[in-house]
């Protein structure tokens, strides 16, 4: 197994949302944490190094900007109503330079919508919530959307329909990267349920592409 830290950009604007950061960020900084391991390395960054308001009455820092982040091995990008908006087309540059090195693409809710600008979906399935879905269709009239499932895997690109499933994108991540061993000791740590009763790996859509 790798025992060096994989570098997990966080993408952050303003009015993001907050549980989709927390949530998957409560798994990531778990995994590993008692054995005094460190799998991944969280790398916030934005537009700018500075703070960030969420949809949620706090903000958030990000510590590197899109001209110093060192180069990630996986990308996380959050939603909210800044995911909406139509002024960050530097964040859609860096996605459209880097996003293709990566390992993983992840996306929670409205953060789908940042990698359709981006170029990265294609064909690909995806999880998106319904009030989003058109303006998905508008940018990538070729996407497939999987209206069922909690937490969709196409490819590399993993994504999560709401807020709500924002831990699971990221065990769902972690369960590829590191084994279904470690995701479960993490969900355990959290108290998150995870398993075939309650959104765990059995209900994960998983599309193989020829």
């Amino acid at each position: 197994m790798r025992t060096s830290s994989r570098n997990l950009a966080l993408l952050l604007f303003d009015e993001v949302e907050l549980l989709d950061v927390a949530g998957a960020l409560q798994v990531f900084t778990t995994v590993g944490r008692q054995w005094n391991w460190r799998p991944f390395r969280v790398l916030p960054l934005g537009e700018e190094a500075r703070l960030y308001e969420t949809r949620n009455q706090l903000r958030v820092e990000a510590r590197f900007t899109f001209d110093d982040c060192p180069e990630p091995e996986l990308i996380f990008v959050p939603g909210g109503y800044g995911a909406r908006r139509r002024d960050n087309d530097r964040l859609v540059e860096w996605l459209s330079a880097h996003a293709p090195a990566a390992e993983l693409l992840l996306a929670v809710g409205n953060g789908a919508l940042l990698l359709a600008r981006a170029g990265l979906l294609g064909e690909q399935t995806i999880a998106i919530p319904d009030t989003a879905l058109d303006d998905l269709l508008d940018i990538e009239p070729h996407v497939r959307t999987n209206g069922d499932d909690r937490v969709v895997e196409s490819g590399k690109i993993i994504t999560a329909r709401s807020s709500a499933a924002s831990h699971d994108v990221a065990l769902t991540a972690v369960t590829k990267l590191l084994g279904a061993k470690q995701a479960q000791g993490a969900a355990r740590e959290l108290a998150y349920p995870w398993g075939p009763d309650a959104g765990g790996p059995d209900t994960v859509k998983i599309e193989i592409k020829s």
